[in-house]
């Protein structure tokens, strides 16, 4: 290990040094030899490295960028106590989550050239997202399960709807002009509606409900394809969604909770997933049945305004589910 890399793992596990300087630090040398910094004109200028040279990094650079990520992990578990001022333990959090995806993306070039198992970079990624969520950092999670969804889709071979099923529903307005040889702006108006369906538009009550709903709805479904029958494959599709349920219950003091249990009408959703589970590991699966059930129970008495919508579906999935398992 070159005398840089054992640098950067030391300043990362000291949280006084992790800072955006530190992270730009560890893209520059994990990741910028395998993929152009577009915002910087000399990256643009380098010429991409031979196919020996490009092994060569590889074989360097994985080990790095492995122990990165494993140590993250580990400093992310335990940053909680040791950082007492706020400020400081933004920028902590910040540093050690973005260096852990700049040595993802990286490894995901060396792919190849590691011993990693297949699924093994998926299921690392899937384990820090659950570090995220477990810090309280939801926003920045869901940006992240996002980007994970596809990540799955495309190594699933599951093809994923690219235009969001939030459609854009366009209702156009033509009033008679009084004239005949203009037609004014007016006339032509077009009023752009979101639909969110199947969640009733009489439920989202606010501008960030709406928005929150056109980012993120998509996230609670996964295409069902009973032809998956890898396990693991299948537990990475219910952690990203576990992780994506528990941000949805917990960011905006749980406003948002009010809409799982029309998230659940539509296929390919948790439940739809344990369902697979069950051919392939009925236990497993019966335990993330448990868990999804305490999330919901848990979200509906925290917060009372949203539980009568949540109880109510959760009353009515559960006499499903006894058929189920």
């Amino acid at each position: 290990m070159s005398d840089i890399s054992t640098k950067l793992l030391l300043k990362l596990k000291n949280y006084s040094e992790c800072n955006d300087d530190l992270a730009l630090m560890v893209r520059k040398t994990i990741l910028e030899p395998f993929q152009l910094d577009l915002s910087r004109p000399d990256s643009i200028k380098k010429p991409p490295p031979t196919p020996a040279r490009f092994k060569q990094m590889a074989t360097q650079l994985a080990p790095v960028a492995m122990r990165i990520v494993n140590q993250n992990l580990e400093a992310l578990a335990g940053l909680k106590r040791a950082i007492s001022n706020n400020q400081n333990y933004i920028i902590a959090v910040n540093c050690l989550v973005d260096t852990s995806f700049y040595a993802l993306t990286a490894l995901r070039h060396m792919n190849s050239f590691t011993t990693l198992k297949p699924l093994d970079i998926e299921k690392t990624t899937s384990n820090l997202i659950c570090k995220m969520v477990e810090l309280g950092e939801y926003t920045r999670a869901l940006d992240e399960i996002r980007k994970f969804r596809s990540l799955l889709g495309s190594v699933a071979k599951v093809p994923l709807d690219t235009k969001s099923t939030l459609n854009n529903k366009i209702k156009t307005s033509t009033t008679v002009s009084k004239s005949v040889l203009t037609e004014t702006q007016e006339n032509q108006q077009t009023k752009h509606k979101r639909s969110f369906s199947p969640v009733p538009e009489s439920l989202v009550t606010t501008q960030w409900e709406e928005e929150m709903l056109y980012k993120y709805q998509d996230l609670f479904q996964f295409p069902l394809d009973t032809t998956i029958n890898d396990r693991t494959m299948v537990l990475l599709v219910l952690a990203y969604q576990m992780n994506t349920l528990r941000c949805w219950c917990e960011v905006g003091d749980g406003a948002l909770a009010k809409f799982i249990p029309y998230f659940m009408e539509k296929s390919g959703n948790f439940i739809d997933w344990c369902q697979q589970l069950e051919n392939i590991d009925s236990v497993t699966a019966k335990k993330q049945l448990d868990s999804f059930q305490r999330l919901v129970y848990k979200a509906a008495n925290k917060y009372p305004l949203t539980g009568k919508y949540i109880n109510r579906s959760v009353q009515k999935k559960r006499l499903n589910l006894y058929f189920i398992f």
